[in-house]
């Protein structure tokens, strides 16, 4: 079993999310259809978290991107606590908490509630509410199985929720960017080295 602490897990989304000029931590201009509106600082978008992304920036443009750094881990870390006691598996809270950074806690519950309805182990419904059923269905999953799991339910959930499938130009960077995640969760590989 993978020993994270929430600082590591936090890191590595921003060091996956995040745009670094010079070693730093910089502010990102969207690529029209993003979704996210117009910028971004480390996976921090002005559309859904709009005074934190406001305040990043302004830390970035008075030359303190090492406390921005710090600040988008702590924001990270908080926004994605309540997922984490869904797995008794660190490995499977630090997959869930990079998917409730990316698709909010209610699209991670419903990925997860959709890998382990396919998987026959929950019977309840994909509404985006984890309660006890869930949790008893995830505990019965070892972290390598409930992870491939999750891997393959993300791709659902692009395609039924957020319009997004193999024609989109944004779907080889979240391909990526899943396999990372999983990557560094088993501890397996070296997800740094991934082009994207």
């Amino acid at each position: 079993m993978g020993n994270f602490t929430e600082r590591e897990i936090g890191e590595f989304i921003v060091k996956k999310e995040g745009r670094f000029k010079d070693g730093k931590l910089s502010y990102y201009e969207l690529p029209r259809g993003d979704g996210g509106g117009s910028y971004e600082v480390a996976g921090i978008n002005v559309k859904y978290h709009p005074s934190k992304a406001r305040q990043l920036k302004s830390l970035i443009v008075q030359g303190k991107a090492d406390q921005a750094y710090d600040e988008a881990v702590r924001y990270i870390i908080e926004y994605t606590r309540r997922v984490a006691d869904w797995h008794p598996d660190v490995r499977v809270q630090c997959y869930l908490r990079d998917m409730a950074f990316n698709r909010g806690p209610t699209g991670c519950a419903k990925i997860l509630q959709h890998a382990l309805k396919t998987a026959q182990t929950y019977t309840g419904l994909v509404d985006g509410d984890v309660g006890p059923n869930t949790k008893a269905a995830a505990a019965k999953h070892s972290a390598e199985d409930l992870l491939l799991r999750l891997v393959l339910s993300r791709q659902w959930y692009e395609r039924e929720h957020a319009g997004r499938d193999e024609g989109s130009r944004f779907w080889p960077g979240l391909v990526n960017r899943w396999i990372d995640a999983v990557q560094t969760c088993l501890e397996i590989g070296d997800p740094y080295n991934s082009k994207t």
